[in-house]
């Protein structure tokens, strides 16, 4: 009942790495005592994330996920904070596994849009382009992979409320990214 006061009492103390390591090493044994504790696990996880080791946290939350049977809303929350935390490869991870575990649950069409923004982020941060300086069509990126998941968010979910927003952002794309201007106005007229 008091995770939050703990965090933000340790979090005065997490001035370095060791220090985190430390409350890491702590937090193990807890979990370790207590394999069925939320908190400790909580705790465990969030010291992870303080740490940068976000592929350790993903093993945590998977458990925190399957022992309360969450249906992939646990690693839902997870994958948005990887994702904040420029952890990419796990981000797209802790998504696909949602998808692929509770294409479903009621975390799915969340984390089907979850997963494209965060392949457009990846693209932004890795400086990809689309096409060459020549104005050649280059490899398939990431930004290739966003548009491919909004698209396929409005097939399997066109009546979720964020429908109107994966139009925006195909449009936003089709203009800004692909230079696909006639594409671009018929998505943007739609929204």
């Amino acid at each position: 009942n008091q995770l939050s006061y703990v965090k933000s009492q340790l979090g005065a103390f997490l001035t370095s790495p060791e220090a985190v390591q430390e409350g890491i090493r702590v937090a193990q044994s807890g979990v370790a005592t207590d394999p069925l504790n939320r908190s400790y696990r909580e705790l465990l996880g969030w010291l992870l994330i303080e740490g940068d080791d976000y592929r350790e946290a993903l093993e945590v939350y998977r458990g925190m996920d399957r022992l309360d049977r969450e249906e992939g809303r646990t690693l839902f929350s997870f994958a948005l904070i990887a994702a904040d935390g420029d952890a990419h490869d796990v981000a797209l991870e802790a998504f696909d596994e949602v998808l692929r575990r509770y294409p479903e649950g009621s975390s799915a069409p969340e984390a089907m849009r979850g997963l494209a923004m965060m392949q457009e982020k990846w693209a932004a941060a890795l400086e990809e382009t689309v096409y060459d300086l020549y104005g050649e069509r280059g490899e398939r990126n990431h930004w290739d992979e966003a548009l491919e998941t909004y698209q396929r968010f409005l097939i399997e979910y066109p009546q979720h409320p964020q429908f109107p927003d994966v139009l925006r952002r195909i449009g936003t794309l089709q203009q800004e990214v692909f230079l696909d201007l006639e594409a671009a106005e018929t998505v943007l007229r739609e929204v």
